[in-house]
C-alpha cells in the first residue's frame, strides 16, 4: 500500500513543473491576442484555377489555347494541332 501511495507522490511531483511551464506559455501567448485577433479575421481560401483547353478551327487547321476560367482570361498563344 506504501509502494502505491510512494509511486502516486513521484509521478504527481514530476508532473506538476511540466503544467506549470504550459500555464506561463499561455499567459505569454495572451499578449499576443490582437496579433491572433487579426489573423483570425483573415480566411484564406487557398484554390487551384480552373484552367481548359479551347479549340477553334481557322481555314481547316485545328487551334488549341488555354483559357483560366477563374480569373477570366487566356493563358499562352493559339498552338496549332
Amino acid at each position: 500500500m506504501k509502494k502505491n501511495i510512494m509511486i502516486s507522490l513521484i509521478v504527481v511531483s514530476l508532473v506538476s513543473p511540466i503544467t506549470t511551464t504550459i500555464a506561463q506559455a499561455d499567459t505569454a501567448d495572451a499578449s499576443n491576442s490582437e496579433n491572433i485577433n487579426k489573423s483570425n479575421q483573415i480566411k484564406i481560401q487557398p484554390r487551384s484555377a480552373i484552367i481548359e483547353w479551347r479549340f477553334k478551327n481557322i481555314n481547316g487547321h485545328a487551334y488549341k489555347r488555354q483559357f483560366n476560367y477563374s480569373a477570366d482570361k487566356w493563358v499562352g498563344d493559339w498552338i496549332r494541332i
